[in-house]
C-alpha cells in the first residue's frame, strides 16, 4: 500500500497518522501514485489529488478519509448551523445537543445582545464563552468586558458557551482530544 499525506508528512498535524500507517508497513510517499491518501482537509478542490480517482471503479480504486460532503459535519461553525436546524425542527429531541453558538460576523448583533442581557462571566468569575478563528484556532476565553467593538476585532470566528469540562485529577486542566483512526484491510 503506497500512503500519501495530502499535506506532506512534515505537516505536523499528520505526522502521528504518518507514524501509524509506516508502523503498519505502508509506504508513505509523496507524488500522484497513490492507493490510500490521507488529508487535513476536505482533497476534493485540489486537481492533482482528485485525478487519480476518476476512472477507477468500486472497491479498486484509491481509497481516501474523506467523503465528499462530510466535512460540512467536521467544522464547528457548520455543525453549529446543522445542530441548530435540527434543534428548531425538533426541539424535543435535539434542544442543548451543541452548546449555544454564534458566527462571526454574522451573528455579532445576537451575540451582542447575548452578552448584554447575561455577561461574560458567571457569578464566581468563571469565563461562559471561548472564542476560536473558524479555522479552529487560536481558543480564546471571552474577556469578562467584551465590547462590541472587541467581537468585530475577533473578525471571522466561532464564540461557543462554555461547557462544563471533563477535569480529570492526574489532568487537572481542559483539553480537546482528537482521535484519527487508521484501519489495514489486510
Amino acid at each position: 500500500v503506497t500512503f500519501r499525506l495530502a499535506e506532506g508528512s512534515s505537516f505536523r498535524p499528520l505526522e502521528p497518522v504518518g507514524k501509524a500507517a509506516s508502523s503498519l508497513g505502508m509506504r508513505v510517499a509523496p507524488g500522484g501514485n497513490w492507493s490510500l491518501l490521507w488529508s487535513w482537509r476536505s482533497p476534493w478542490t485540489d486537481a492533482a489529488l482528485v485525478r487519480p480517482l476518476r476512472g477507477s471503479r468500486a472497491g479498486a480504486g484509491p481509497i481516501v478519509n474523506h467523503v465528499g460532503g462530510l466535512n460540512e459535519l467536521a467544522y464547528k461553525s457548520k455543525l453549529a448551523v446543522f445542530a441548530a436546524s435540527l434543534a428548531a425542527a425538533h426541539p424535543s429531541t435535539f434542544e442543548g445537543v451543541a452548546p449555544e453558538t454564534y458566527i462571526l460576523p454574522d451573528q455579532l448583533g445576537a451575540l451582542a445582545r447575548r452578552l448584554k442581557s447575561e455577561g461574560a462571566a458567571d457569578a464566581h468569575g468563571w469565563p461562559r464563552w471561548l472564542s476560536k478563528s473558524v479555522k479552529h484556532r487560536g481558543v480564546r476565553v471571552l474577556p469578562s468586558n467584551a465590547s462590541e467593538d472587541y467581537l468585530r476585532s475577533l473578525n471571522a470566528a466561532l464564540v461557543q458557551r462554555r461547557v462544563k469540562p471533563l477535569l480529570l485529577r492526574s489532568v487537572p486542566r481542559v483539553f480537546d482530544l482528537g482521535l484519527c483512526v487508521l484501519v489495514d484491510a489486510s
